[in-house]
């Protein structure tokens, strides 16, 4: 069953998120106000989510119905507007970065379980042909195009910062799909292992949905 997730509240300003959430094969309806406990209730049954626009008097109400607890219940509201406890906020951005913060809700609960991804776009050379990476965690991270090689097969990875610096790591493709591939790395020395653990840092620190994960808890548990 494909996920589905219900928009609620200033809708015509969510059409690009729509569009985008859409693109990656996510079911998006209108939550009508007038019958949210209806929405609650598919959500609950099925695969999804209530996403309420915080910013407008529609979702303002949604917000205090005491049904919308039952669900994953992510809100449109700007950084210092309060929400009810466990409601996640969505703070408004680009529709890309948007949609990704809803698939990952979406994954719950093994996309946040060990090593969350965060999303990042940059240049990233795979085996010496150029490509990019727009989502990476503590061990992988996703490339397209995806590398003319086999799945198993290992790859040497190059990342290139936005202040011109680059890491270096040792890769396997582990998966394709489409025109990506899923590659897991490490880090190819110390100086790569500092720089990789700093994007990860700073992508998690901008996440809504991670801000207080520690990513290298699991290097050191027992």
């Amino acid at each position: 069953m494909s996920p589905t997730v219900w928009i609620l509240g200033r809708t015509d300003e969510l059409a690009a998120l729509e569009v985008a959430l859409r693109d990656d094969g996510v079911e998006v309806r209108r939550a009508p106000a007038t019958d949210l406990e209806a929405v609650v209730l598919a959500v609950y049954d099925g695969r999804g989510a209530l996403l309420v626009d915080a910013r407008g008097p529609e979702g303002a109400a949604a917000l205090a119905a005491h049904d919308s607890a039952l669900v994953p219940l992510l809100a449109v509201a700007a950084p210092d507007a309060p929400l009810p406890e466990g409601t996640l906020r969505l703070v408004p951005d680009t529709p890309a970065t948007m949609a990704h913060h809803v698939r990952e809700v979406l994954a719950l609960p093994s996309n946040l379980r060990r090593h969350p991804r965060i999303r990042v776009d940059l240049a990233v050379s795979v085996g010496g042909v150029a490509s990019r990476t727009r989502d990476v965690s503590l061990y992988g991270l996703w490339a397209e195009p995806a590398p003319a090689v086999a799945e198993g097969h290992a790859v040497a990875l190059r990342v290139a910062l936005a202040d011109g610096a680059e890491i270096h790591l040792d890769g396997r493709v582990i998966a394709r799909r489409g025109e990506g591939a899923a590659i897991r790395c490490r880090p190819a020395s110390d100086a790569d292992l500092l720089l990789w653990i700093h994007l990860l840092l700073g992508g998690l620190a901008d996440s809504p949905l991670h801000g207080a994960t520690d990513p290298l808890g699991v290097l050191f548990a027992d």
